[in-house]
């Protein structure tokens, strides 16, 4: 792996566990891994991960209710 590429990749998991923990707009969330413009990080989220953030973030927080109804569910 290059250290653009490892570079890239780490940007990419702070981007992931600021769309998981927190409720920012994507343009903060970009600004904070430390990409210089809003549409690279679009770009390069969508390429490295195969969805936007937006779908990402949508994607846990479904996954998320969904595990909690069966948590709730079983303790019933």
């Amino acid at each position: 792996m290059t250290a653009s590429r490892l570079i890239l990749q780490k940007k990419l998991d702070i981007a992931c566990e600021l769309l998981l923990k927190s409720n920012l707009p994507l343009k903060l969330i970009a600004d904070q891994a430390c990409f210089n413009d809003e549409k690279y990080f679009l770009r390069c989220f969508k390429k490295q991960l195969g969805q936007t953030p937006t779908q990402y973030r949508q994607q846990y927080m479904g996954d998320f209710l969904l595990n909690d109804t069966k948590t709730r569910e079983r303790r019933q």
